[in-house]
């Protein structure tokens, strides 16, 4: 919808603004098949996949008054500024009594793709394969590179690649950080076997490692 900003020139702005909010408990499947509450990187998976072809774009950590202190980014595309992602701050939860965390983004709406077009996809009667991999990789390599890599080794099944755990600290050098993604394949024809599938997670590791020198975090 729109927002009117007053400038310090005392005219009134006028943008488009595009937002969207989640929360509550993912059903994604796990090894485990433990439920999980969605989280930070649940919507900014989302938000990637509407972004993607739409220009070079990055999240950098910021501080927002009313968002979540470390839990919060703001947007780049192309080097500029086009929103914001993150966690609502826990005491606006509090005073509105909602327990679990929130999490949403706002972006220009002229800085998403023209036009979407969305192609109905025939369901597959067979089931998900999954992996989670952690890598540990340079800091100044963004999470949408390292997801065009996978990306390329990942073969012609793949359903989807989520990212869900960024961590840095204990046992990680300082200048890198470690990512962690959930893939999933899924063929229209057969059942994926665990073979095939352990195929494609060594390619992707062994490739990861020299394009980028990231390494499998066990």
């Amino acid at each position: 919808g729109s927002v009117f900003q007053k400038k310090k020139n005392n005219k009134i702005s006028q943008k488009e603004i595009i937002g969207a909010l989640i929360t509550g408990i993912n059903n994604r499947n796990y090894w485990s098949n433990t439920k999980e509450p969605i989280n930070f990187y649940d919507l900014k998976g989302n938000l990637e996949q509407i972004l993607r072809g739409s220009g070079d774009y990055d999240f950098i950590k910021t501080d927002l008054p009313f968002m979540h202190p470390g839990k919060t980014s703001l947007i780049l595309k192309d080097g500029k500024e086009i929103g914001y992602l993150g966690a609502v701050n826990p005491k606006n939860l509090q005073q509105l009594n909602i327990k679990q965390e929130v999490i949403l983004f706002e972006v220009l709406a002229n800085s998403l793709p023209k036009k979407v077009t969305s192609n109905f996809k025939k369901y597959s009667r067979f089931p998900v394969a999954s992996r989670d991999l952690s890598f540990i990789v340079s800091n100044d390599i963004s999470n949408n590179e390292v997801i065009k890599l996978i990306e390329s080794k990942c073969g012609k099944n793949l359903k989807k690649i989520n990212l869900f755990d960024i961590y840095q600290g204990d046992r990680i050098p300082k200048d890198k950080r470690s990512l962690t993604y959930t893939l999933s394949w899924q063929s229209k024809t057969k059942t994926l076997t665990d073979k095939e599938i352990d195929k494609i997670v060594e390619n992707i590791v062994v490739f990861l490692s020299k394009k980028i020198d990231a390494k499998l975090r066990s």
